[in-house]
């Protein structure tokens, strides 16, 4: 079964690929689909673009043929997603797959965007495409569900107990927690994006901390409101 893990930026993803990344029964594959999105958006300067270009195939349907041969040799194969990256894809849904989406309130998002990327826009934050794409699974049949990553990271045992029900595959203590430092099944992105969860060792709540937008901040989050109360009303935690 393959397993998607859609998100947008600063949001747990890498923690969550992680943890089941620990399951015996798992393999993971982080953000393929990124130089595809680079690729066919040239004016994004994101860091180390040249090198992301270079280390993934850049078309997409050689990389959804990739994830579907490699899928069979696992039991289940979790691909982490970007949702601004798969939204822009024009393929047929994968068989026998499953969604999930986690959501993080955009103040928190934004703000913790902006200190890698200046002015960030809709498409960057992913919020719209990630409510676009779980419409369009739910469309298809593919089960979908969404996890908003602030309640997740709070009661980590509780939340990951309702993932797995909801997922049909068996909860194990082991997706609690994982070595600190980089993983070999990291992105080359990763010294740009993951420094913190380098440092953990399992699921931290986030800081509290004041978030002080900007006026493009804010009219960001003003615009990406809408679309987070959306997926929010099919939260499973």
């Amino acid at each position: 079964m393959i397993i998607h893990s859609i998100s947008g930026p600063r949001n747990i993803s890498t923690s969550l690929m992680y943890s089941f990344a620990q399951r015996r029964d798992t393999t993971v594959v982080d953000e393929p689909f990124y130089a595809a999105y680079l690729r066919k958006n040239t004016e994004l300067a994101h860091p180390d673009r040249e090198q992301i270009l270079n280390s993934q195939s850049q078309d997409a349907e050689k990389v959804y043929a990739w994830i579907t041969q490699s899928a069979d040799k696992s039991e289940l194969f979790y691909v982490k997603d970007m949702a601004h990256h798969f939204s822009e894809i024009q393929l047929p849904p994968f068989e026998s797959s499953k969604a999930i989406f986690l959501v993080r309130h955009p103040e928190k998002l934004i703000a913790s965007f902006q200190k890698v990327i200046a002015k960030p826009t809709l498409k960057d934050i992913g919020l719209k495409d990630e409510w676009d794409l779980y419409k369009s699974f739910v469309k298809q049949g593919i089960p979908s569900f969404v996890v908003p990553t602030e309640k997740l990271t709070e009661r980590p045992e509780h939340g990951l107990k309702i993932l797995c029900d909801k997922l049909e595959i068996p909860f194990t203590k082991a997706m609690l927690e994982w070595k600190a430092g980089p993983k070999y099944y990291d992105g080359c992105w990763a010294p740009h994006w993951y420094a913190n969860t380098h440092r953990s060792t399992g699921f931290m709540p986030f800081l509290t901390q004041e978030s002080s937008l900007d006026d493009h901040g804010r009219a960001l989050l003003e615009e990406s409101i809408p679309f987070y109360l959306h997926l929010m009303k099919h939260a499973i935690l």
